[in-house]
Order: C-alpha cells, then sequence, then structure tokens
C-alpha cells in the first residue's frame, strides 16, 4: 500500500506566523490509501525550505527556526512522493 496524502495535526489553513528566533515544529502523519493494507516505512518524512534565509528546517525533524523578516515555503515529503505546503511569515 501507498500513503494517499498528509495530515498536518498542529498547523491551520497551512500558515504559520513567527517571531525571529523563535522555533516550531511541524506535525504531520500520512493517511494510508486503505486502511486494509500496511505500508511500510522505508524512509521517515522530509521536510525541505524554500528560503533558508528566512526560515530552515530540519530535514528529518520538521522543526523550524525563524532567521529573519520574510516569507518562505516548508515542505513536508512522505516516501510516497505526497506532500503538503506551509506557508511561513517571519516578523
Amino acid at each position: 500500500g501507498n500513503d494517499k496524502a498528509l495530515k498536518l495535526t498542529n498547523i491551520k489553513n497551512n500558515k504559520k506566523t513567527l517571531k525571529a528566533g523563535k522555533t516550531f515544529t511541524i506535525k504531520a502523519s500520512p493517511v494510508p490509501s486503505s486502511s486494509k493494507l500496511t505500508v511500510k516505512r522505508h524512509r521517515t518524512l522530509r521536510y525541505e525550505s524554500t528560503d533558508s534565509s528566512v526560515a530552515s528546517v530540519n530535514a528529518k525533524t520538521g522543526k523550524i527556526t525563524a532567521k529573519k523578516a520574510g516569507t518562505c515555503t516548508i515542505y513536508v515529503y512522505a516516501q510516497s512522493g505526497s506532500f503538503q505546503k506551509i506557508q511561513v511569515t517571519v516578523r
């Protein structure tokens, strides 16, 4: 089986605002395509930032560190290729 989507549990509307110097950890979980099938986990979720000078993210844990004012997008990828985008604004 494969994952059909990702569910973000602690972010509303896929947007987050942070002050410079603050941190936030993304909590995400894959949603399987069928409740009858099990998905073997060959790798965990991966995280990536479009502009690491505004906000960086730990690729394995999903911990966002706000660096300077601006806007960037954080991507969360599952092993099946499904992903979610989070718009991060740093003030």
